[in-house]
């Protein structure tokens, strides 16, 4: 939960925004004190732009200010983020459901001769080895999947393929 507090203590047009944080054990998503505080960052940084271009920065006390409170909320950002990290690294994996992280080797097409091992990545990266993005329409089929699900995905071409899932493997 963001509270902005505007005042204008100087009578300079300076706008102040405050944030009251919630602990982290709150009910509320992390995600959405996130999407919030970022937000506030946007604000925050506009201020100091604005406070920038008042004049002699030296003498500037509203900049400072902007600056420490931009400072302030990328502080608690980084913050969140950390958290939000921690928390996910936290999740237990089911080992039988393929996901980012995993190996799976898949049969195309029901041909055994055509059997190959993907390692799944939640974004298309350089690699030396066989990786595929779960943004990828091969990716998404294998995302989510268990050993011996058939699943069916669409070519570049616009026609349709099957893998059959024949093995997951977590590091």
């Amino acid at each position: 939960m963001l509270l902005e507090n505007s005042h204008n203590p100087s009578h300079t047009g300076e706008t102040v925004t405050t944030i009251d944080h919630l602990p982290f054990d709150t009910p509320a998503p992390r995600e959405q004190q996130l999407s919030e505080l970022l937000e506030s960052r946007v604000m925050a940084f506009n201020n100091v732009l604005v406070q920038r271009a008042s004049g002699d920065l030296d003498n500037n006390d509203a900049y400072h200010r902007a600056r420490a409170e931009l400072q302030r909320i990328d502080r608690t950002i980084a913050e969140v983020k950390s958290r939000i990290a921690e928390s996910d690294a936290s999740k237990t994996i089911d080992r039988d459901i393929a996901g980012p992280g995993s190996a799976v080797t898949v049969m195309f097409d029901g041909d055994e001769k055509d059997v190959d091992t993907f390692v799944l990545v939640e974004h298309a990266m350089e690699s030396s080895g066989r990786t595929c993005s779960t943004a990828s329409p091969l990716g998404a089929a294998m995302d989510g999947s268990r050993v011996r699900d058939v699943r069916t995905y669409s070519l570049p071409s616009g026609a349709e393929s099957t893998v059959t899932i024949l093995g997951i493997t977590w590091p």
